[in-house]
Protein backbone atom coordinates (compact mmCIF):
# COMPACT_ATOMS: atom_id res chain seq x y z
CA UNK A 1 0.00 0.00 0.00
CA UNK A 2 3.15 2.03 -0.72
CA UNK A 3 1.32 4.29 -3.51
CA UNK A 4 -1.98 5.01 -1.42
CA UNK A 5 0.98 6.69 1.68
CA UNK A 6 2.80 8.45 -1.63
CA UNK A 7 -0.75 9.77 -2.66
CA UNK A 8 -1.81 13.10 -1.62
CA UNK A 9 -3.76 13.62 1.67
CA UNK A 10 -6.59 15.30 -0.26
CA UNK A 11 -6.83 12.39 -2.30
CA UNK A 12 -6.72 9.59 -0.54
CA UNK A 13 -10.66 10.21 0.39
CA UNK A 14 -11.38 10.51 -3.60
CA UNK A 15 -9.44 7.57 -4.17
CA UNK A 16 -11.46 5.38 -1.18
CA UNK A 17 -14.62 6.72 -2.35
CA UNK A 18 -13.64 5.13 -6.04
CA UNK A 19 -12.96 1.90 -4.97
CA UNK A 20 -15.46 1.32 -2.35
CA UNK A 21 -18.12 2.70 -4.33
CA UNK A 22 -16.93 0.69 -7.55
CA UNK A 23 -17.44 -2.89 -5.03
CA UNK A 24 -20.87 -1.79 -3.73
CA UNK A 25 -22.60 -0.32 -6.83
CA UNK A 26 -22.11 -4.14 -8.77
CA UNK A 27 -23.19 -5.05 -5.27
CA UNK A 28 -26.00 -3.16 -5.51
CA UNK A 29 -26.76 -3.04 -9.54
CA UNK A 30 -26.50 -6.87 -9.65
CA UNK A 31 -29.27 -7.37 -6.92
CA UNK A 32 -31.25 -5.00 -8.38
CA UNK A 33 -30.96 -6.09 -12.24
CA UNK A 34 -31.69 -9.21 -11.04
CA UNK A 35 -35.12 -8.20 -9.69
CA UNK A 36 -35.54 -6.95 -13.80
CA UNK A 37 -34.76 -9.91 -15.35
CA UNK A 38 -36.74 -12.11 -12.65
CA UNK A 39 -40.09 -9.72 -13.16
CA UNK A 40 -40.67 -7.43 -15.43
CA UNK A 41 -42.57 -4.61 -14.75
CA UNK A 42 -45.44 -2.73 -16.79
CA UNK A 43 -43.10 -0.10 -18.05
CA UNK A 44 -40.48 -2.55 -19.58
CA UNK A 45 -37.47 -1.09 -20.81
CA UNK A 46 -37.67 -2.24 -24.56
CA UNK A 47 -41.36 -1.29 -24.68
CA UNK A 48 -40.32 2.48 -23.28
CA UNK A 49 -37.99 2.65 -25.91
CA UNK A 50 -40.29 1.97 -28.52
CA UNK A 51 -42.67 4.15 -27.11
CA UNK A 52 -45.64 1.48 -26.53
CA UNK A 53 -45.54 2.11 -22.46
CA UNK A 54 -48.42 3.57 -20.41
CA UNK A 55 -47.96 6.97 -19.22
CA UNK A 56 -46.82 8.65 -17.22
CA UNK A 57 -44.31 5.79 -17.47
CA UNK A 58 -43.67 6.44 -21.25
CA UNK A 59 -42.47 9.85 -20.76
CA UNK A 60 -39.58 8.69 -18.85
CA UNK A 61 -37.80 7.38 -21.77
CA UNK A 62 -34.47 8.77 -21.79
CA UNK A 63 -32.37 5.81 -19.74
CA UNK A 64 -34.61 3.07 -21.23
CA UNK A 65 -34.01 4.55 -25.08
CA UNK A 66 -30.05 5.09 -24.28
CA UNK A 67 -30.02 1.43 -22.95
CA UNK A 68 -31.68 0.30 -25.77
CA UNK A 69 -30.33 1.93 -28.55
CA UNK A 70 -26.33 1.04 -26.84
CA UNK A 71 -28.16 -2.99 -27.04
CA UNK A 72 -28.60 -2.47 -30.80
CA UNK A 73 -25.47 -0.95 -31.14
CA UNK A 74 -23.79 -3.92 -29.58
CA UNK A 75 -25.69 -6.31 -31.78
CA UNK A 76 -27.36 -7.78 -28.61
CA UNK A 77 -30.94 -9.48 -29.26
CA UNK A 78 -32.09 -7.54 -25.89
CA UNK A 79 -30.98 -4.75 -24.17
CA UNK A 80 -31.56 -7.01 -20.84
CA UNK A 81 -27.93 -7.99 -20.32
CA UNK A 82 -26.64 -4.59 -19.61
CA UNK A 83 -29.51 -4.24 -17.02
CA UNK A 84 -26.77 -5.04 -14.38
CA UNK A 85 -24.05 -3.14 -15.91
CA UNK A 86 -26.26 0.14 -15.93
CA UNK A 87 -27.95 -0.29 -12.75
CA UNK A 88 -24.04 -0.79 -11.22
CA UNK A 89 -23.11 2.31 -12.98
CA UNK A 90 -25.79 4.59 -12.04
CA UNK A 91 -24.93 3.67 -8.55
CA UNK A 92 -21.42 4.40 -8.94
CA UNK A 93 -21.69 8.06 -10.89
CA UNK A 94 -24.59 8.63 -8.07
CA UNK A 95 -22.16 7.89 -5.31
CA UNK A 96 -19.60 10.57 -6.95
CA UNK A 97 -21.76 12.89 -7.83
CA UNK A 98 -22.69 13.23 -3.86
CA UNK A 99 -19.64 12.85 -2.93
CA UNK A 100 -18.65 16.08 -4.82
CA UNK A 101 -21.96 17.92 -3.32
CA UNK A 102 -21.39 17.11 0.25
CA UNK A 103 -17.60 18.06 -0.17
CA UNK A 104 -18.58 21.42 -1.59
CA UNK A 105 -21.01 21.95 1.77
CA UNK A 106 -18.41 20.60 4.73
CA UNK A 107 -15.33 21.04 3.37
CA UNK A 108 -14.14 18.09 4.32
CA UNK A 109 -13.12 14.71 2.33
CA UNK A 110 -13.88 12.18 4.96
CA UNK A 111 -16.84 13.43 6.31
CA UNK A 112 -18.06 14.01 2.42
CA UNK A 113 -16.76 10.34 1.95
CA UNK A 114 -18.59 8.74 4.62
CA UNK A 115 -21.68 10.14 3.76
CA UNK A 116 -21.88 9.90 0.03
CA UNK A 117 -21.34 6.24 0.73
CA UNK A 118 -24.68 6.68 3.03
CA UNK A 119 -26.05 6.05 -0.29
CA UNK A 120 -25.46 2.50 -0.41
CA UNK A 121 -27.07 2.27 3.56
CA UNK A 122 -30.87 4.02 2.03
CA UNK A 123 -30.45 1.55 -0.94
CA UNK A 124 -32.43 -1.24 0.30
CA UNK A 125 -34.70 1.13 1.73
CA UNK A 126 -35.31 2.45 -1.43
CA UNK A 127 -35.43 -0.63 -3.85
CA UNK A 128 -35.13 -3.82 -1.72
CA UNK A 129 -36.41 -4.03 1.57
CA UNK A 130 -40.49 -5.05 0.67
CA UNK A 131 -41.55 -6.12 -2.45
CA UNK A 132 -43.62 -3.14 -2.82
CA UNK A 133 -40.18 -0.97 -3.21
CA UNK A 134 -38.92 -3.65 -5.85
CA UNK A 135 -40.41 -2.59 -8.67
CA UNK A 136 -38.10 -1.57 -11.47
CA UNK A 137 -37.42 1.53 -13.60
CA UNK A 138 -34.29 2.75 -15.09
CA UNK A 139 -35.22 6.64 -14.41
CA UNK A 140 -35.05 5.84 -10.38
CA UNK A 141 -31.44 5.85 -9.77
CA UNK A 142 -30.44 8.25 -12.48
CA UNK A 143 -33.34 10.41 -10.89
CA UNK A 144 -31.06 10.75 -7.93
CA UNK A 145 -27.84 11.57 -9.81
CA UNK A 146 -29.13 14.48 -11.91
CA UNK A 147 -31.31 15.98 -8.88
CA UNK A 148 -27.64 15.95 -7.18
CA UNK A 149 -25.91 17.49 -9.93
CA UNK A 150 -28.79 19.98 -10.45
CA UNK A 151 -28.26 21.04 -6.29
CA UNK A 152 -24.88 21.12 -6.96
CA UNK A 153 -24.44 23.59 -9.84
CA UNK A 154 -26.94 25.83 -8.22
CA UNK A 155 -25.06 25.60 -5.20
CA UNK A 156 -22.21 26.99 -7.53
CA UNK A 157 -24.76 29.08 -8.87
CA UNK A 158 -23.55 27.82 -12.28
CA UNK A 159 -27.56 28.56 -13.50
CA UNK A 160 -26.95 27.70 -17.92
CA UNK A 161 -24.89 24.46 -16.69
CA UNK A 162 -28.04 23.86 -14.34
CA UNK A 163 -30.85 24.40 -17.13
CA UNK A 164 -28.96 21.74 -18.89
CA UNK A 165 -29.55 19.34 -16.25
CA UNK A 166 -33.14 20.08 -15.31
CA UNK A 167 -33.94 19.80 -19.63
CA UNK A 168 -32.14 16.03 -19.22
CA UNK A 169 -33.94 15.31 -16.33
CA UNK A 170 -37.56 16.25 -17.53
CA UNK A 171 -36.77 13.50 -20.04
CA UNK A 172 -35.77 11.05 -17.18
CA UNK A 173 -38.41 11.60 -14.75
CA UNK A 174 -40.79 14.50 -14.03
CA UNK A 175 -39.95 14.83 -10.27
CA UNK A 176 -36.67 17.00 -11.27
CA UNK A 177 -39.39 19.63 -11.79
CA UNK A 178 -39.07 20.08 -7.66
CA UNK A 179 -35.03 21.65 -8.57
CA UNK A 180 -37.45 24.69 -8.95
CA UNK A 181 -38.33 24.81 -5.47
CA UNK A 182 -34.54 24.44 -4.30
CA UNK A 183 -34.09 27.52 -6.85
CA UNK A 184 -36.85 29.22 -5.45
CA UNK A 185 -36.01 28.51 -1.50
CA UNK A 186 -32.25 29.15 -1.96
CA UNK A 187 -31.69 31.77 -4.16
CA UNK A 188 -34.19 34.35 -3.87
CA UNK A 189 -32.78 37.43 -1.66
CA UNK A 190 -29.76 36.37 -2.70
CA UNK A 191 -29.88 37.28 -6.63
CA UNK A 192 -31.43 40.05 -7.87
CA UNK A 193 -35.38 40.48 -7.95
CA UNK A 194 -35.44 40.78 -11.45
CA UNK A 195 -33.01 38.01 -12.62
CA UNK A 196 -34.66 35.78 -10.12
CA UNK A 197 -38.01 36.24 -11.63
CA UNK A 198 -36.61 35.52 -15.19
CA UNK A 199 -35.02 32.80 -14.02
CA UNK A 200 -38.47 31.74 -12.47
CA UNK A 201 -40.54 32.02 -14.98
CA UNK A 202 -37.83 30.34 -17.62
CA UNK A 203 -38.01 27.23 -15.62
CA UNK A 204 -41.37 27.17 -15.83
CA UNK A 205 -41.84 27.34 -19.38
CA UNK A 206 -38.76 24.41 -20.01
CA UNK A 207 -40.43 22.16 -17.50
CA UNK A 208 -43.92 22.67 -19.12
CA UNK A 209 -42.64 22.87 -22.75
CA UNK A 210 -40.80 19.10 -22.62
CA UNK A 211 -43.66 18.00 -20.27
CA UNK A 212 -46.79 19.15 -22.94
CA UNK A 213 -44.25 17.87 -26.00
CA UNK A 214 -43.79 14.52 -24.25
CA UNK A 215 -47.51 14.37 -23.85
CA UNK A 216 -48.50 15.40 -27.06
CA UNK A 217 -45.95 12.92 -28.85
CA UNK A 218 -47.79 9.96 -27.11
CA UNK A 219 -51.05 11.39 -26.42
CA UNK A 220 -52.13 7.99 -28.18
CA UNK A 221 -50.54 5.78 -25.25
CA UNK A 222 -52.72 3.66 -22.93
CA UNK A 223 -52.24 5.07 -19.20
CA UNK A 224 -53.03 8.11 -16.62
CA UNK A 225 -51.52 11.36 -19.68
CA UNK A 226 -50.15 13.90 -17.33
CA UNK A 227 -51.35 13.11 -13.90
CA UNK A 228 -53.50 10.68 -12.22
CA UNK A 229 -55.65 11.10 -8.89
CA UNK A 230 -56.59 7.69 -9.05
CA UNK A 231 -54.38 4.60 -9.41
CA UNK A 232 -55.32 4.80 -13.39
CA UNK A 233 -58.33 3.00 -12.52
CA UNK A 234 -60.87 5.13 -15.13
CA UNK A 235 -57.98 4.07 -17.67
CA UNK A 236 -58.02 0.40 -16.99
CA UNK A 237 -62.08 0.21 -17.01
CA UNK A 238 -62.65 0.59 -13.44
CA UNK A 239 -64.70 3.17 -11.77
CA UNK A 240 -62.96 5.37 -9.54
CA UNK A 241 -63.87 6.36 -5.90
CA UNK A 242 -62.75 7.82 -3.07
CA UNK A 243 -61.62 4.57 -1.65
CA UNK A 244 -59.42 4.16 -4.92
CA UNK A 245 -58.33 7.88 -4.69
CA UNK A 246 -54.06 8.01 -4.08
CA UNK A 247 -54.43 9.88 -1.24
CA UNK A 248 -57.18 7.75 0.42
CA UNK A 249 -55.06 4.57 -0.06
CA UNK A 250 -52.06 6.84 1.24
CA UNK A 251 -53.90 8.04 3.93
CA UNK A 252 -54.68 4.40 5.00
CA UNK A 253 -51.30 3.56 5.58
CA UNK A 254 -50.95 5.39 8.37
CA UNK A 255 -54.36 3.89 9.22
CA UNK A 256 -53.26 0.37 9.94
CA UNK A 257 -49.95 -0.94 12.32
CA UNK A 258 -48.13 -2.72 9.72
CA UNK A 259 -48.01 -0.31 7.54
CA UNK A 260 -47.25 2.47 9.67
CA UNK A 261 -44.49 0.77 10.92
CA UNK A 262 -43.39 0.57 7.13
CA UNK A 263 -43.55 3.67 6.57
CA UNK A 264 -41.62 4.76 9.58
CA UNK A 265 -38.44 3.32 7.73
CA UNK A 266 -38.59 6.10 5.32
CA UNK A 267 -35.11 7.23 3.73
CA UNK A 268 -34.02 4.70 6.25
CA UNK A 269 -34.93 6.37 9.53
CA UNK A 270 -33.07 9.05 8.68
CA UNK A 271 -35.77 11.41 9.04
CA UNK A 272 -35.51 10.92 12.46
CA UNK A 273 -32.37 12.59 13.36
CA UNK A 274 -32.94 15.45 10.73
CA UNK A 275 -36.08 16.82 12.88
CA UNK A 276 -34.17 16.41 16.38
CA UNK A 277 -31.03 18.37 14.95
CA UNK A 278 -32.89 20.91 12.86
CA UNK A 279 -31.38 23.44 14.72
CA UNK A 280 -27.87 23.23 13.94
CA UNK A 281 -28.55 23.00 10.34
CA UNK A 282 -26.53 26.88 9.77
CA UNK A 283 -25.25 26.42 6.12
CA UNK A 284 -28.20 28.54 4.29
CA UNK A 285 -28.36 26.67 1.21
CA UNK A 286 -28.31 23.64 2.74
CA UNK A 287 -30.94 24.86 5.06
CA UNK A 288 -33.49 25.96 2.60
CA UNK A 289 -33.31 22.89 0.20
CA UNK A 290 -34.19 21.14 3.43
CA UNK A 291 -37.87 22.84 3.37
CA UNK A 292 -38.37 20.13 -0.29
CA UNK A 293 -39.05 17.50 1.79
CA UNK A 294 -42.72 18.18 3.18
CA UNK A 295 -43.66 19.47 0.15
CA UNK A 296 -42.20 16.49 -2.13
CA UNK A 297 -43.79 14.46 0.48
CA UNK A 298 -47.16 16.51 -0.03
CA UNK A 299 -47.00 16.02 -3.92
CA UNK A 300 -46.33 12.43 -3.35
CA UNK A 301 -49.40 11.67 -0.90
CA UNK A 302 -51.37 13.36 -4.22
CA UNK A 303 -49.84 11.67 -7.47
CA UNK A 304 -47.69 8.91 -6.25
CA UNK A 305 -47.79 5.55 -4.06
CA UNK A 306 -46.14 6.45 -0.34
CA UNK A 307 -45.60 3.14 0.07
CA UNK A 308 -43.27 3.20 -2.71
CA UNK A 309 -39.71 4.71 -1.60
CA UNK A 310 -38.14 4.45 -4.71
CA UNK A 311 -39.90 7.65 -6.01
CA UNK A 312 -38.41 9.61 -3.14
CA UNK A 313 -35.14 8.85 -4.79
CA UNK A 314 -34.48 13.01 -4.81
CA UNK A 315 -34.83 13.52 -1.31
CA UNK A 316 -31.01 11.38 -0.79
CA UNK A 317 -29.05 14.56 -1.24
CA UNK A 318 -31.33 16.55 0.51
CA UNK A 319 -31.29 14.66 3.79
CA UNK A 320 -27.37 13.03 3.54
CA UNK A 321 -26.44 16.77 3.21
CA UNK A 322 -28.24 17.98 6.00
CA UNK A 323 -26.65 15.40 7.93
CA UNK A 324 -23.67 15.66 6.50
CA UNK A 325 -23.47 19.64 7.26
CA UNK A 326 -24.71 18.93 10.60
CA UNK A 327 -21.70 16.10 11.59
CA UNK A 328 -18.73 18.52 9.93
CA UNK A 329 -19.85 21.51 12.09
CA UNK A 330 -20.14 19.42 15.09
CA UNK A 331 -16.54 17.96 14.64
CA UNK A 332 -15.29 20.87 14.18
CA UNK A 333 -16.99 22.94 17.16
CA UNK A 334 -15.53 19.85 19.38
CA UNK A 335 -11.79 20.14 17.58
CA UNK A 336 -11.84 24.15 18.31
CA UNK A 337 -14.94 25.08 20.26
CA UNK A 338 -13.88 28.68 19.21
CA UNK A 339 -14.22 28.08 15.88
CA UNK A 340 -16.96 29.60 13.43
CA UNK A 341 -18.54 27.28 10.89
CA UNK A 342 -16.63 28.65 7.44
CA UNK A 343 -19.57 26.75 5.24
CA UNK A 344 -22.75 28.59 6.73
CA UNK A 345 -23.69 30.51 3.08
CA UNK A 346 -24.24 29.49 -0.04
Amino acid sequence: MSWYKNTPVQARPVITLIVIAAFMSLYMGFLRGDLYLQNPMIAALEATSRGDSATPFQYRILMPWLIDHLATWLALPTPRPLVRIYESLMAFLTTVALYAYLFRICKNGWIALVFALGFFYLYPFLYLNVPWTRAYYPSDIASILLFTLGLFLLYDKQYWQYYVVLAIGMFNRETIAFLLLAFAFSQYGKIDRRVFVLHMFGQIALVAAIKLWLAYIFRDNPGAGLYSLDNNLSERGLPATIQSSRMYINAMLFMSWNSFVNMTSFMGFLWLPLIFLWNRIENDFVRKTAFIIPCFFAGMFLVGNLYEFRIFGELVPIFLGALCHITANAMKCANNPGAANSSNGS
